[in-house]
């Protein structure tokens, strides 16, 4: 009867070791999707005001004026590091979900 409840003992040890594992996991993931909601979220009001910048240099005749404003060209430059930021963050994800992968082979 001392093997059987060793037995039970160690699988139910065994258990809440992966249920913690898998929880730490998925908070890890739940963690980086908000800041990937939060990246989504800058992004387009970043293309927002972009969008209103260019618009106000046609509608105001000064093409020539939309390749030299410095406020377009920075929330270019801020678009670019935002969708960086946002890659990263999504690989992140990918290497929590095979680490996962990996450990449970």
């Amino acid at each position: 009867m001392g093997t059987t409840w060793k037995k039970i003992k160690n699988g139910m040890s065994e258990g809440f070791q992966n249920l913690s594992e898998k929880t730490g996991e998925m908070t890890q993931i739940g963690r980086l999707k908000i800041e990937i909601i939060a990246v989504k979220r800058d992004i387009e009001k970043a293309f927002i005001e972009l969008g209103g910048r260019v618009y106000h240099n046609l509608e105001e005749k000064h093409e020539d004026d939309i390749l030299s404003d410095q406020r377009i060209k920075k929330l270019v430059k801020d678009i670019k590091a935002l969708e960086l930021k946002l890659k990263t963050l999504e690989e992140k994800i990918e290497q929590v979900r095979e680490h996962r992968m990996i450990k449970s082979e």
